[in-house]
């Protein structure tokens, strides 16, 4: 938190630590000391639970006019300079939800930040390709956040009905809705490496882990957003959105026998 002594911004930090087990919240206690509020989970709430029960506790002290809410992983690695290129960023654009741009570890490829909707499906996203794309965002990845608390009383909280993924892009959806512009920091802030990417195995097992609690094909999860987003077509979607993954696990399959055990198949998420 260094760089946020060198823009003069006075925080304090809220953790949620459900059932981690690699001395995290210890260590961030001890660095911290009386600024940071540790919260402990059963092991079962996930982001969704976690970062809805966090935002409530800090809604529920935030007095000022110009306070802000930062959503930070716990596996983002920021560059010096980056909360000044935020509180910047959301300084040129008043009433704006910020969102921090990332890149891969080992690369300049980008990993995280601001998202548009591409394609037929309700859940299609990509990544932008930052300048003039990086305002009037769709959705973003919640990795690093900058939310001024008006705004995050308007939109109503974090949504901690979904398991883990698709909530952030539930929040997103939800400030379009309520005509709240969604930016982008204009270069990339930091580092964090993407935790979706396909697993290796079997179909199946790549099955389990896009349906599973973290997959963003999480059939409760996919459920609760489509009925938001598509309140008709929900069901058809879900059922399509099955029936592509099996499509092209198969094909690719097919077309590479040899390393059908082990090859991902195309998208293991709907982002």
């Amino acid at each position: 938190m260094v760089s946020a002594s060198q823009i003069a911004v006075e925080f304090d930090v809220t953790i949620v630590d459900d059932g981690s087990t690699d001395g995290t919240s210890e260590a961030v206690r001890t660095l911290l000391g009386d600024a940071v509020t540790v919260i402990q989970g059963d092991g079962s709430w996930y982001w969704a639970r976690s970062m809805q029960i966090a935002e409530s506790w800090v809604l529920d002290r935030c007095r000022g006019p110009r306070d802000c809410i930062l959503w930070l992983n716990d596996d983002t690695y920021l560059d010096e300079g980056a909360l000044h290129i935020l509180f910047k960023t959301q300084s040129d654009r008043r009433d704006n939800i910020v969102v921090g741009v990332f890149t891969e570890p080992a690369s300049d490829e980008r990993s995280y930040g601001g998202l548009k909707r591409v394609g037929l499906h309700p859940l299609s996203y990509r990544q932008t390709a930052g300048g003039d794309e990086g305002t009037n965002l769709d959705a973003f990845n919640g990795n690093c956040v900058l939310v001024p608390v008006n705004i995050a009383r308007k939109v109503g909280g974090i949504d901690g009905g979904f398991a883990h993924a698709l909530a952030d892009i539930d929040y997103g959806y939800r400030s379009r809705m309520s005509r709240i512009a969604i930016s982008e920091t204009p270069r990339a802030i930091g580092h964090c490496a993407r935790g979706d990417r396909a697993v290796d195995g079997s179909m199946i097992t790549r099955w389990k882990s896009f349906t599973g609690v973290k997959g963003g094909g999480h059939r409760k999860s996919m459920t609760r957003i489509l009925q938001k987003t598509s309140p008709r077509m929900w069901p058809l979607i879900i059922a399509a959105t099955y029936g592509i993954w099996w499509v092209r696990a198969i094909t690719s399959a097919l077309a590479n026998p040899a390393q059908a055990l082990t090859s991902p198949a195309k998208s293991e998420t709907n982002t």
